[in-house]
This record gives C-alpha cells, structure tokens and sequence, in this order.
C-alpha cells in the first residue's frame, strides 16, 4: 500500500545544511563588535599606562615608588596583551600609586611649613639675640664715642686758640684795639671754615656716614691700584683717626663701636610722628595737621597689628594707644571757651627749635672740610 506526501530527509542532506549553516554563523561571528566588557579593560589599561608614564616624565619619583610605577605599568600591558589571564582590573595599581604620591605631596608640604615656622623662630631668636647684645653693650660703645667726641672738641678749641692768637700778634697793639676790633678778630676766626667743621657733630648715625663715606673712598683707591696722585680726600677719617689716638682708643675699636651705637639707636629708638615732617609746602613752617593726623592713626595700626601677632598682651595694647593719644594732645588741644583745635605751646617749641636747626644747618654747610693731602701709610689703621 503506498503512501502519498514527501519522504522524509536524508541523513546526507541533514547534515550537509547544518554545516553550511554553521560555517556562515561563524563567520558572522568575526564581524560582530568586541564584547563590552574586554573593550573597556582594554581602554583602561591603556589609559594607566599614559597616566603613569605622564607622572614619570613630570616629577622625580623614588627608585620605590618608580618601581612600583613600572609594575602597574607591565599589569596595564598584560592586560592588553593577554586579556584572559591579565588583571581583572588596572585602575586600582594605578589609583594606588597616585595615593602614594599624593600623601608625600602631602607631606613635603607640611615639611616645607614646618621649615618656614623654624626659619621664622630662628630669625625671631637672632632678633632676640641682637636686642639683648644691643641692649648690655650699647652704654659701653658709649663710654667709646664719647670721649673720642671730646677730643674733637678740644682739637677744635685749640685750633681756634692758635688762630686767634695768630691774628692778635698781626696787631702789635692788641691790648689797646677797640673792643669792636677784637670782636670782629673773633668772628673771622669763628667762621674760617678750615676750623669750626667738625667730624663727629650729630648723632651716632651722622658719624658712621661720614666715617663710612671715607672708607668706601679708601676701599675703591686700593681696588684701583693704589696710585698715590689719585689718593681721595679723608678729612673725617683723618680727624677721627687723630681724635681716637688722643683718647687712647684704638680705630678698630672706635668704628665698632660707632655702628654698635648706630644699630642700637635704630632699633631701641621709635620716635613718634614729627611736626618737622609734616609742614605744608612753602615758607612760614605751618603743619600740616591732616597728614599728621593719618601718621598717628597709622602709628595705632601699627601697635594694633604688633597685637595681633603676639607682640603684645591686652594691657599694653591699651597703654601704647593711649600713650598715642597723648603725644598728639601735646601738639593740639581744643580751645575751652570755643572747642576750636588750636596749636599748643609745645608746638610752638619744636617750630622754634626747628627754624633753628634750618639756620644751623645753613651755617654747617658752609663749613667744608679741608683737603687731606695722602702721606705713605696714612690708612695702616684700615683693614684691607
């Protein structure tokens, strides 16, 4: 009995499709994208590897940490190379040595700031020092500079003796001239210029300036080639010189002494803000209390800000400032029947006192030292 319909497949021709189906699957399978998980590992790998090698060429690393570097960097590689049996993950070497570098970052900052607090101790201990060294000897620089001072005066006096007894034997009847004639011998020898200069006149300052100005003079003379015809004029080194050996003090001596005097006045001395530095421009010496004013609030910033950093404690802060307050109403008080500011006698006082400084200074600048011609070993006492 036959059967109608198809028969059903060979196993040949069975067979022979599922093959040729397999081979186009397979070879779709080439062209499908990189699986997402391989492709990211890949591209985090090889961002490490820029990252670090980045960090090597940017700062100086440690043999450790660099090899640690290179450690992370030969993981990122495997993983590239040989994704199946590479790191799972190369972030967290990486992550890792940036850690690392961060906490010595870290901690050469605080290095840096702990150097700075002890540089600034250190410094603030020198200050210290000085003050203290300023303080115990600076009387004893005193008892130098003065006696050599006052043998300069005397110099001086002799010189005005001598001369004005060599002007007296020009008039064989002195003793019978008219009181206005030998006035007037008097006066020519006050003001012979040759005299009445002096070298150590002023403060402690004024002298190392001038001594110093000589000095330098001798300094750039020996640097030169030491040709006797171009020897600079030393007058205030000559008449210092010539002053110590008559106090029996040796140069050395005197010079330290003069600067020790110099620093110790400059740090010990705070003087307030001066009437002579704040007049108006032009004639008639009028202050200007506006600008001087803003000198004595800046001076109360000043003590404020000392304050601030420790300098000082509340109760001095309090004394400072009012001590402030005090020396401007020397200057200028109200009036009490009007309330109007008015001058007080005290700045009456120092405009006087400073008219005549101008008028002595004035004078002073027409007294000019003399030449000092250069003899051989005239400048032994200075050290080369």
């Amino acid at each position: 009995m036959s059967c109608s319909g198809s028969a059903p497949p060979s196993p040949s021709t069975a067979s022979s499709g599922d093959a040729s189906e397999g081979i186009d699957n397979l070879s779709q399978l080439d062209e499908l994208p990189p699986v997402p998980g391989k492709r990211k590992r890949d591209q985090e790998a090889e961002d490490t590897i820029q990252e670090i090698e980045s960090i090597k060429r940017q700062r100086k690393l440690s043999p450790e940490t660099l090899q640690l570097a290179e450690r992370v960097i030969d993981q990122a590689r495997e993983t590239i190379i040989d994704p199946d049996n590479g790191p799972e993950d190369t972030t967290m070497g990486r992550d890792m040595l940036k850690k690392i570098l961060d906490e010595k970052d870290s901690l050469l900052k605080e290095k840096d700031s702990l150097l700075k607090e002890k540089d600034s101790l250190l410094k603030e201990k020198d200050s210290l020092r000085s003050l203290q060294f300023l303080l115990e000897a600076g009387d004893w620089a005193a008892a130098i500079v003065n006696p050599v001072r006052r043998q300069e005066k005397a110099m001086v006096n002799d010189m005005v003796t001598a001369e004005t007894k060599a002007l007296q034997r020009k008039h064989p009847n002195f003793p019978k001239l008219p009181q206005a004639d030998k006035n007037q011998i008097n006066e020519t020898v006050n003001k012979d210029p040759k005299i009445n200069w002096k070298a150590m006149d002023g403060r402690a300052d004024d002298v190392r300036a001038r001594l110093s100005q000589d000095l330098q003079s001798i300094s750039a003379w020996r640097a030169s080639g030491e040709d006797p015809a171009k020897a600079p004029s030393t007058p205030y080194f000559d008449r210092m010189l010539e002053a110590c050996k008559m106090a029996n003090v040796k140069f050395d001596v005197f010079k330290a002494a003069v600067d020790l005097s110099t620093d110790r006045n400059n740090l010990a001395h705070n003087p307030p803000p001066q009437i002579s530095q704040h007049l108006q421009p032009g004639p008639g010496n009028v202050v200007d209390w506006a600008a001087l004013k803003i000198s004595f609030e800046a001076a109360k910033n000043t003590v404020r800000k000392a304050h601030g950093n420790g300098y000082l404690d509340a109760d001095q802060l309090k004394v400072f400032l009012k001590l402030i307050d005090g020396v401007f109403g020397t200057l200028q008080a109200p009036d009490p029947s009007t309330g109007v500011a008015k001058d007080t006698a005290e700045t009456g006082h120092i405009l006087k006192n400073h008219r005549d400084a101008q008028t002595a200074a004035t004078k002073a600048a027409r007294w000019i030292a003399p030449a000092s011609p250069y003899h051989q070993g005239k400048w032994a006492d200075v050290p080369k």
